[in-house]
Order: structure tokens, then C-alpha cells, then sequence
């Protein structure tokens, strides 16, 4: 299958969809602000320029768990630097977009969804505060609330309760966790608590462990913290220290036989490195709060798809300039790899037309588009 060189800088984002047809279509986006729709021979369908870069994490199409094509109803892109946020339909005609920057070089810190029920929300981070977007499936604005914080908001949980939503933030600049209760019908905050340098580092991302009891795990820089949150107070149950750094939140909640596990990459200093400076992937027992297993790769841990083929679970992973098919059981064993020119940057993986379709956008502005064959192999 082809590499197309159809950008010139960082691919950002990269989703795969097929149409009613069973057609193939790539939503590409890269950092020199360019947002593209191709077919699967690289032929550019819709193009639109944006007003600022766009970085990692910062496009969605809504709904989000949708990958026919022909049911998208917007797409939204949050900028770098002057925080402008675009929702664009699925022709990239404008619906509506708003400046978030006030004056701010942090611009769009993060763009999450959460659907609840037949619609969805989406929650916007940039400096000091979190927008709150509650949109229809036509992707209409139906309400709105801006959430004041003090530092940059980096990752959030949202829950639907009884009569309210509860907004879990982690954010930086200061380190903290936010707790808010939201009311359902105005949105507007009727509680508020916060926990300041709960571990004094960096906190990189939060995920959802137990929507029933609100548990949740926090990613800092060198260290996982296991937390949990009710509706009355905030408890630290434990923390795990894990001696790699932790730039950004690429892991997967792995739950098999009633036991979850954590798999959770980090980064060794530079991006392509020689074999004395490998990144681990870790396997953590979220029960024992214990490492199960490591297994070392080159370079940055970026990017991680979970996969199930056959009963089988398995990780395509991006480390360096590689991409490796991971098996997930008892321990992590690498499968295959695959060694490129350049580093890949982005990753989607979509099963369909009986096919494991795998694309990857590359730093340089490169885009590849492969499949996943029944041996396990990688074509590109």
C-alpha cells in the first residue's frame, strides 16, 4: 500500500472511516495548520487551511465512536498559540468557532468528547479554564459553560450523576486536581474542591477506572497515582513509581478474566535513539498496584491502538522509528516490527471490509496507509 508526502510538517491527527459504499476515507491533519479529506489512493477531497498550528490530540469528529463517514456531522479542531476552535461540517464548511487565547500563547491545551445519552459533550482546555460544549448529534450548540481554573488544564473526566455531572481536572502550572459538580440543566458549578501538588510533578493525563465508584488514575511525569473521588471528598489510596519519564498519556486500560491492567509507555530522551537508551512499555496490575511485566523499545513511546484478532489482544505501538505489533497476555511480546525513514507520528487503526486497515502519519509530513495481514505482518 502507497506513502503519500501531501504536508509538510507534523502530522497531527490521523482517522480512518469507511463510507456506505465501503470506501475508504483519511482525515489528516498536520502542524502547518492543515486539515485534509483523502480516499484511499491519497487523493485530497476536502482541504481547509486553519489559523494556527494544530498539535497532537486536537481534532474530533462528532459523533465520536462513529467511523461510517457519511454519519459525521462536524468536525472540530482546537489551535495552538491564539486558541482558535473551528467546528466545521463534514464539507469543512464553517458551522462556528470561537477565540479562546485572551491573549495567551497556550492557546487549545486540550479537546476531549463524552457522549451521555444521545448527545455529547465537548470539553475545551486553555489557559485558566474549560469551555464546556453540550452539542446535538447535528453537532447544534445547545449549551454552554466556561469553568474558571488557575493553570493549564491537561487532561478531565466527565460523569454523568443523578441530578448533576461531575468534571474531574488535572491541570499544570500549578500541578492540582479539580473536582466540580455541575449542575444538569444550567451547567452552572454549584461545588467546587481542589488538591494542589498532589505529587509536585507534572501531571501528564487522567483515566477512568471505575465509573460507578469515581476511581481514577493519574499520569504525572514519573509516577502513576491511584485516586479516588466520591461525591463528598477526595482520598489518595495509593501511588506507584515507575522510573521512566512520562511526557504524554499513551496507555490503554487492558480488562481480561475480571483483572484490569494498565499498559502504559514512556520516553528516554531523544525521540531515535541507539540501544543503551531504550523507553519501556509497562504492564501494571491495577489491583496489586504492581509492574507485571517491561518491555524496552527504542526510542519515544508515542502512540498505542488496541487491537482484538481471533480472541487475541494485541498493541500496535509507535516507538522511534518503528511501529511494533505487541502481544498482550500473560507478559508483552513483541510480534513484528516495522523500521521507517523518517519517525511516525500519529496512528489509527480500523477494522472493516474484513480488513485491519493501519494508518500513519510521519513527522515530515509523510502519510501511509497499510494493512494488518492474518499472519500478523504489517504492509505498507
Amino acid at each position: 500500500m502507497p506513502l503519500w508526502r501531501l504536508f509538510d510538517d507534523i502530522i497531527a491527527f490521523s482517522r480512518l472511516y469507511l463510507k456506505n459504499t465501503n470506501e475508504l476515507r483519511m482525515l489528516i491533519a498536520s502542524y502547518d495548520r492543515n486539515l485534509k479529506l483523502l480516499d484511499r489512493e491519497g487523493q485530497v477531497l476536502q482541504r481547509c487551511i486553519l489559523k494556527a498550528p494544530i498539535e497532537h490530540g486536537r481534532v474530533l469528529t462528532i459523533p465520536t465512536t462513529q467511523r461510517n463517514w457519511d454519519n459525521i456531522a462536524c468536525i472540530i479542531v482546537g489551535c495552538t498559540r491564539n486558541g482558535y476552535l473551528s467546528f466545521l461540517d463534514k464539507n469543512f464548511n464553517s458551522k462556528f468557532s470561537e477565540d479562546l487565547s485572551r491573549n495567551s500563547f497556550v492557546g487549545v491545551s486540550l479537546l476531549k468528547s463524552k457522549p451521555i445519552r444521545e448527545k455529547e459533550f465537548v470539553i475545551v482546555g486553555s489557559k485558566d479554564r474549560i469551555n464546556l460544549y453540550l452539542i446535538n448529534q447535528s453537532c447544534e450548540l445547545e449549551k454552554k459553560a466556561v469553568i474558571p481554573l488557575v493553570g493549564v488544564p491537561t487532561d478531565t473526566l466527565l460523569y454523568e450523576l443523578k441530578d448533576q455531572y461531575l468534571l474531574i481536572t488535572v491541570q499544570k502550572n500549578p500541578t492540582g486536581v479539580n473536582y466540580f459538580l455541575l449542575e444538569k440543566n444550567t451547567l452552572e458549578t454549584i461545588d467546587k474542591r481542589s488538591v494542589s501538588d498532589i505529587i509536585n510533578q507534572t501531571i501528564v493525563g487522567v483515566m477512568n477506572l471505575d465509573s460507578y465508584n469515581k476511581r481514577f488514575l493519574i499520569i504525572a511525569k514519573n509516577k502513576l497515582l491511584w485516586a479516588f473521588f466520591d461525591n463528598n471528598a477526595v482520598k489518595i489510596e495509593s501511588k506507584l513509581t515507575i522510573n521512566s519519564n512520562i511526557e504524554w498519556k499513551c496507555g490503554s486500560i487492558i480488562e481480561t478474566d475480571n483483572k484490569k491492567n494498565l499498559i502504559m509507555g514512556s520516553q528516554v530522551g531523544l525521540n531515535e535513539l541507539k540501544k543503551k537508551n531504550l523507553s519501556v512499555l509497562y504492564m501494571i496490575d491495577l489491583t496489586t498496584k504492581t509492574i507485571i511485566d517491561e518491555l524496552k523499545l527504542p526510542g519515544w513511546i508515542k502512540k498505542m491502538r488496541i487491537l482484538n484478532i481471533d480472541s487475541g489482544i494485541y498493541s500496535l505501538i509507535l516507538a522511534g522509528k518503528r511501529i511494533f505489533l505487541v502481544q498482550i497476555g500473560e507478559s508483552l511480546k513483541e510480534i513484528t516490527n516495522n523500521k521507517f525513514d523518517s519517525v511516525p507520528w500519529s496512528l489509527d487503526i480500523l477494522q472493516g471490509n474484513k480488513k485491519v486497515y493501519v494508518l500513519i502519519g510521519f513527522s515530515n509530513g509523510e502519510v501511509a496507509l497499510g494493512e494488518l495481514t492474518t499472519n500478523l505482518e504489517l504492509r505498507i
